[in-house]
């Protein structure tokens, strides 16, 4: 399943009996966090990109976000390559 759950399954197998229940209830609370993540939009995006991915590449970012805010250095750009009978608005 992920890596997290089966960890905690490989973990739940060299338990005590009387351990059991505490590390149980733990891997289905897993389980629901990960099934809750898994239908938010922002997952359902990212899927396909997620098996090439390698970790420490940030490609995925542009893919899935855009910046609201752009700095003040590439309005001055724009500025400098406006045609001459363009108007900022």
């Amino acid at each position: 399943m992920y890596k997290i759950g089966f960890e905690a399954k490989i973990f739940y197998g060299k338990l005590e009996p009387n351990l059991k229940v505490d590390q149980g209830n733990y891997i289905h609370f897993l389980e629901k966090i990960f099934v809750s993540l898994e239908r938010t939009n922002l997952i359902r995006a990212a899927i396909p990109y997620l098996e090439n991915y390698v970790r420490g590449e940030r490609d995925i970012y542009s893919k899935l976000f855009q910046p609201d805010i752009i700095p003040n250095f590439t309005f001055t750009r724009l500025v400098s390559d406006l045609p001459v009978d363009a108007e900022i608005i």
